[in-house]
């Protein structure tokens, strides 16, 4: 049996035995549709059954001929080098999925111009708000906390649209509603206070967006420099490092920040 999941305009087909359907049913409900009309990926899943349950532990990815070969506790992958085709042998578990999937998602998005980001986003008068950077600084707290509608709270899709837009798609990591809107603005938000709020340079908004981006293989590397070069000069005046000196300053200090811009 399979699944059709779209997401920012990837289609990706998933092959599966009957007893996962309602697993993936349940995971990607909001992003699955009846038919692709373009099928950019596909992906099949064969689970096991165990004992433990798969947390999403580290994994590790290698080149292997004309394969990226990627494993963890108990999960073996292998996918093309352009992630049109793959395979996965894992615990029952969704997770295992999502993370697999981020590696097709990546290579796929890249390759028509756009980034996975580890970010999450907001809608604020039709446009989005991006809070991209590494666990723990706050990006999801953020999200649910500030008075706006959540896009997604983990990891969006930010595309280059038309010349020299840019426009942000939601993905199904990990509270998310399929939806898209123009960018408006990039926070990189940082541990510990005081309140501050500063912009940044174009080289810098490049290199932490190269921070978030993935997972990739080592080729894909020089196009994801380019595509975050193009993406930070495309922000120019609309990328800015935040740091909070508490949860309350989520909407004492940074929304009315947000809404000066």
């Amino acid at each position: 049996m399979h699944r059709c999941l779209l997401v920012a305009g990837i289609g990706v087909r998933l092959e599966c035995e009957p007893s996962a359907v309602s697993l993936l049913d349940e995971r990607y409900a909001a992003f699955l549709v009846p038919a692709l009309a373009h099928e950019h990926a596909q992906l099949e899943v064969h689970f096991y059954d165990t004992d433990t349950l798969w947390r999403g532990q580290e994994l590790h990815s290698r080149i292997d001929g004309d394969q990226l070969q990627v494993a963890g506790e108990g999960l073996q992958a292998a996918l093309s080098l352009d992630a049109s085709r793959g395979r996965i042998h894992a615990p029952r578990s969704a997770r295992a999925v999502d993370a697999i999937l981020r590696f097709v998602l990546s290579q796929q998005l890249l390759s028509r111009g756009a980034l996975l980001l580890h970010a999450s986003a907001v809608i604020i008068d039709g446009a989005a708000w991006v809070f991209a950077g590494a666990s723990g600084v706050g990006k999801s707290t953020i999200a649910s906390t500030l008075p706006a509608r959540c896009l997604c709270d983990e990891a969006v899709v930010v595309q280059r649209e038309g010349e020299g837009g840019l426009r942000v798609h939601a993905s199904p990591y990990w509270q998310a509603t399929p939806g898209s809107a123009p960018m408006r603005g990039l926070v990189f938000p940082e541990r510990g206070g005081p309140n501050q709020w500063h912009s940044l340079s174009a080289a810098r908004v490049a290199a932490r967006l190269m921070s978030c981006v993935g997972p990739l293989p080592p080729q894909a590397t020089p196009q994801a420099m380019a595509t975050a070069g193009f993406m930070a000069e495309a922000l120019a005046g609309r990328a800015f490092a935040l740091r909070l000196d508490s949860v309350a300053a989520i909407n004492s200090f940074l929304w009315p920040t947000i809404a000066q811009h």
